[in-house]
Formats: C-alpha cells, structure tokens, sequence
C-alpha cells in the first residue's frame, strides 16, 4: 500500500448572509480539505471539472481525471477529444506561508500579491518540457479565505498570462470551496481583456484585505485605511470570505480579437 502523504491545509468553504430582524447573520460551511495531499488534489481536480464547462475544457464524455505518480505530472485528464496534462498551483505566496495558513495576513497590496503568483507559474513553466502531442494545462487553486484573489487581481494575472511567455495550453483559475458553489476563471487565453487599455500599473500600491469567516472579522494584517469593512449584502448567498478594499478598475473589459493564444 502506497504510504500518504500529508500537507498543512487552510480554511475555506461559503458564508450564508441573511437577515433576523434588523440582524444581519453570517454562518459559515466550512469546505476545508483534509490534509492527505493525494485525496485533497483529487477533490479539488473534480471541483473544478464541475465548474469548468463554460471554459472550454468540454468533452462529449465524462472528464475522467487520472492521478499519475509523484515524479510525473499531476493529473491526465482523459477526454472524448484525446488526453490533457494538468498541472496544479496552491495561490499560497511563499512569503506569506512562512507563519503558516492560521497566521498569514489577509492585506495584500495587488500588484505585489499578483507578481508572486505569476513567479511561480513562471517557475512551473519553466520546469517543464510540454508533453508531445498533448495539451498541457495549468490550473491554479485557492483554498484558504486569507489568499482569495480580488477581481481586480484576477484582471491583472489575466493580462501578464496574454502577454508573457509561459508554456501553457491553458490556464485556468479555481476557487475551492468544498461545496457545490465554487466559481472558476479563464486566465489564459483570456477572451475579456483589453490588452491595448489595461494598465497594470494603475493597481499598483492599491490594497485589498479578505474577511475571516471564522469570527467575522478582517483577518490578520487587516489594516488598510478605507474604514469600516461591511460584512456584506443581506439576504444572498456568497463565498463570505474576500471583501475588497479598493475601487474597480476604471478599465472597461472587452473582446481582445488578437489573443495571443499560442497553437
């Protein structure tokens, strides 16, 4: 029997907002992985193949996900089309896990938080020599409330994925959660990004601080200066867990016909 291999995980799942009275109340379901690496990578792949058929990633039969040993990529992913290699990425910046997921702050400057996540799809890109003949997909996850990446971050991922070199078929973006609610996002090729007006600079210096679901509150490191955090809308359903600190883009978000998709 192989022997498991475990991992520290983090915190995720839904918030429930609804009113009592004039009482807004939050409850929390929690969807945290369990810590045996191999069966929280599985839960994860098949989270997002629920989520993943309006990313273009179809199949006239079930998606089947294979995982392949520890030395080889992560997942196969066997598709009426033919196989696809998938590779995967926690979003837990290195600098930030060093405290752990119980400490790592949830105030995050954008440009910065996004640049290290862009270093290590740089990283795995570069590690790698695409399989002949096969797609080769990268799918970056997050799965603690702390790292939850705001809209405008995932704007500027989206643009660095279109317009810098990496190896990839494909990237894809997953929010775990552990339940049935759990969105995905297209980085690469990213049909809604106007590379020609999008200027990453704009966000940079700009701050963004996520909510504990936990005990209500901002989490660790919650002090930006754009006052009080509300706790949300009433009466919705909602992943509870990121409240933004900062404007939207002033960016309007449109067809780039020129995507740099590579063949």
């Amino acid at each position: 029997m192989s022997k498991k291999h475990s991992k520290p995980v983090g915190t995720t799942g839904l918030n429930f907002l609804g009113n009592l009275g004039p009482t807004t109340l939050s409850v929390f379901q929690s969807g945290s992985l369990t810590g045996d690496k191999a069966a929280d990578e599985m839960a994860i792949v098949i989270s997002f193949l629920k989520s993943a058929k309006h990313l273009g990633l179809r199949s006239s039969t079930p998606i089947i996900p294979v995982q392949n040993k520890e030395s080889d990529f992560d997942f196969t992913l066997r598709t009426s089309s033919g196989e696809v290699i998938l590779e995967l990425l926690e979003i837990a910046p290195p600098e930030e896990m060093k405290a752990g997921y119980s400490n790592a702050r949830a105030t995050h400057e954008i440009h910065g938080f996004c640049e290290s996540i862009f270093a290590q799809i740089s990283k795995k890109s570069a590690r790698y020599v695409p399989p002949a003949r096969k797609r080769f997909d990268l799918l970056i996850y997050v799965a603690h409330w702390a790292f939850i990446p705001t809209q405008q971050c995932i704007q500027l991922l989206q643009y660095w994925c279109n317009t810098k070199q990496h190896i990839f078929h494909d990237i894809y973006l997953h929010l775990y959660t552990g339940t049935t609610i759990a969105p995905s996002f297209s980085l690469f090729p990213a049909e809604m990004v106007d590379l020609a007006n999008f200027s990453p600079e704009s966000l940079r210096g700009k701050q963004f601080t996520n909510f504990d679901p936990l005990n209500g509150k901002t989490g660790q490191g919650g002090n930006t200066s754009s006052g009080p955090i509300p706790l949300g809308v009433p009466g919705v359903l909602t992943m509870g867990m990121q409240i933004e600190q900062c404007p939207p883009p002033n960016q309007t978000l449109t067809k780039d016909p020129s995507n740099p998709k590579k063949s």
